[in-house]
């Protein structure tokens, strides 16, 4: 994320930085702390809100890591699983997902030793979601759920699965690393021997065909680089709000030479999950909104 004056990084950063504790921990880029920051900056007062007006507030990480982090720069962060099942005041239930096992046996070291009722399960989150979120049992308590896969590793169906639950009919907010120039790549294939894969790759990211005609006004050039990963992100977004999210919100996140990285993608139909999203949005990117 690139600096901009007036923004709150070092603040941000020191609430989720952690000793070492001899464990293994995943080395990162010296961006990812700022996108943990800003998850750490919405979790407390989405915490403290929900835990006041509702009793309580689970919380569902579907790529979750070991834990913590080892950056570049020379320090130790947590993970986004820490920093949901380390935030106060506590979710009643976490349910943490990891693919690799050596890193799903890890979480589960760090869980314990910080005596955390989350439940750490090891697999695939597009098969282990619905599971996931059963344990959520109360159906009067909101959820966050999270999902921060490398590339087009989460099915939309696991999107649909999160907002189909719902707490007094607001959906369960989600907070989505979309790959944007993933999409972008793959939707732009053109080698036959590598096409039919990417397809399919495609409609599992989107659920369906409707990303199709963005794909063929790029290949065929009406549209460049730019302009069709704005489209996918857009298409992405309205398909969140037709899953009943009444705010959905996106912003860049770049490489230390500026290439887009990804997006962060909010959805939300809490007008005040809103405005500390937006807050949180401002803090850590310098302004309330990016013309992109």
């Amino acid at each position: 994320m690139p600096r901009r004056r007036g923004t709150d990084y070092e603040r941000l950063r020191e609430s989720i930085r952690m000793e070492p504790d001899g464990l293994p921990m995943r080395e990162v880029n010296n961006w990812t702390p700022d996108k943990l920051a800003l998850l750490a900056y919405y979790l407390a007062p989405f915490a403290k809100l929900c835990h006041e007006k509702a009793g309580g507030w689970y919380f569902l990480d579907g790529f979750a890591g070991n834990g913590a982090n080892d950056a570049r720069e020379g320090n130790t962060y947590k993970g986004s699983a820490l920093i949901g099942v380390t935030m106060a005041p506590s979710a009643e239930k976490s349910v943490l997902i990891e693919k690799s096992p050596r890193d799903a046996e890890v979480l589960r070291n760090r869980c314990a030793r910080l005596r955390s009722n989350a439940s750490v399960l090891q697999g695939d989150c597009n098969e282990l979601a619905g599971s996931a979120l059963e344990q959520f049992e109360d159906r009067g308590l909101p959820a966050f759920c999270l999902f921060d896969p490398e590339g087009l590793e989460l099915d939309w169906e696991v999107i649909e699965l999160c907002a189909g639950r719902r707490t007094r009919g607001t959906p369960y907010e989600l907070l989505i690393y979309f790959s944007t120039p993933g999409v972008m790549r793959t939707a732009s294939v053109t080698d036959e021997r590598m096409i039919e894969g990417d397809e399919r790759a495609m409609r599992r990211v989107f659920g369906n065909d409707r990303w199709r005609p963005i794909a063929e006004r790029h290949r065929s050039g009406e549209i460049d680089g730019r302009q069709a990963w704005r489209e996918y992100l857009s298409l992405y977004e309205q398909q969140l709000r037709e899953l009943g999210y009444r705010y959905v919100m996106s912003r860049p996140s770049f490489m230390g030479d500026r290439r887009l990285a990804y997006h962060l993608v909010f959805a939300s139909s809490s007008e005040a999950g809103q405005n500390i999203m937006e807050d949180g949005f401002k803090r850590a990117y310098g302004q309330p909104r990016l013309g992109l």
